[in-house]
């Protein structure tokens, strides 16, 4: 609720259970001082940096270039990215790891990391966001996440005959919008 460019000075008391009340800064120390961060508004794009092993967040608002407004490490090759319908989570497939990262959009904090295939690549919220699909190339199927308990509750094989120097399982996902 800040003003862009404003700043919040922060005073801590504690209270100990014997009633001794401890406060910072003490004396001349000046306050905490902590600059309001004030987004544009615009939306905001989530990148998979596979070198940096990590999530950019950038203000595509910001003028003349985005700006970067988080950088949140995850697990080794990130390449896949998708967010929820509600957008309230992004997740990452990390492909060296065979893990998938789930960040919240509102914090840019990691909720879960959850095991999957090996070289999960792809990956696609279901149309009422409970549950994530993600495609396993080298194990050949597909694992199913439940959202809510952040847990891998399937996998589902895919019956892929296809030779040549990629893994012959799956890369590319999509649900139907209608959920069926």
């Amino acid at each position: 609720g800040q003003a862009r460019g404003s700043a919040i000075d922060y005073h801590i008391e504690a209270t100990d259970t014997d009633g001794n009340v401890s406060r910072y800064p003490i004396g001349d120390v000046p306050p905490l001082r902590l600059k309001v961060l004030s987004l544009t508004g615009k939306p905001l794009a989530y990148v998979s940096l596979r070198r940096s092993n990590a999530v950019s967040v950038l203000d595509t608002g910001s003028d003349p270039a985005p700006t970067e407004v988080a950088r949140i490490p995850v697990g080794e090759d990130p390449i896949g990215l998708c967010i929820t319908p509600d957008e309230k989570i992004v997740c990452v497939s990390s492909r060296v790891k065979g893990t998938v990262t789930l960040i919240e959009t509102a914090s840019n904090r990691i909720l879960a990391t959850v095991a999957v295939g090996r070289e999960p690549v792809d990956l696609v919220a279901s149309a009422d966001g409970r549950f994530l699909y993600v495609s396993n190339t080298t194990d050949n199927d597909i694992s199913v996440i439940d959202l809510g308990s952040r847990k891998q509750m399937a996998r589902l094989p895919v019956r892929a005959q296809l030779t040549g120097p990629s893994p012959p399982g799956p890369y590319g996902i999509a649900v139907s919008p209608d959920g069926k």
